[in-house]
């Protein structure tokens, strides 16, 4: 008598909602939990009219992001000393799976009041600058991941190489 055994290869499907757009990196971080540890960071992602003029300001909303991308988490290390010594640091990003949770402010002028964050994963980091300065990622020796066409992993359209990230300076 022979036994046959029904191997079944069974496969998980997810719906992946993925945010692009071009915003300037903060907080990079390491975070202890009880089974190891993991990177995250802030992006301040601009958004609405591009100012015109100087005494117009930039619109931003604020990602809290684990970073679970290889190649982004490789991209945020190196950019870390730039964050740290206060530069200006551009990204062009991709986030999966964005949600919003409220908070308590902690301290400061709204402590007590509540508030919003959002959050996501950080997939990729595209083109960067520092203090307007782009980063050659492949002199670097970080490459691009390569870009499937059926899984939105497209570049986010306002390419950061037509931005002067001066402009938007606080």
């Amino acid at each position: 008598m022979s036994t046959m055994s029904n191997k079944t290869s069974a496969t998980t499907a997810y719906f992946d909602l993925h945010t692009t757009g071009i915003g300037y990196l903060g907080r990079i971080r390491k975070v202890q939990i009880k089974k190891g540890a993991f990177y995250s960071c802030t992006i301040g992602a601009l958004r609405g009219e591009k100012p015109t003029n100087p005494d117009q300001k930039p619109e931003y909303t604020y990602f809290d992001v684990v970073i679970r991308g290889k190649q982004a988490l490789e991209r945020v290390l190196f950019l870390e000393s730039a964050v740290k010594n206060n530069q200006r640091v551009l990204v062009n990003f991709k986030i999966g799976d964005i949600y919003a949770e409220m908070f308590e402010y902690q301290s400061g002028s709204k402590k007590g009041q509540q508030g919003i964050c959002m959050k996501g994963r950080l997939l990729q980091i595209g083109h960067s600058q520092i203090d307007g300065v782009k980063v050659d990622w492949e002199a670097v020796g970080i490459a691009d991941e390569p870009h499937h066409e059926t899984d939105g992993s497209h570049e986010a359209d306002g390419s950061i190489d037509t931005v002067d990230s001066q402009q938007f300076a606080a």
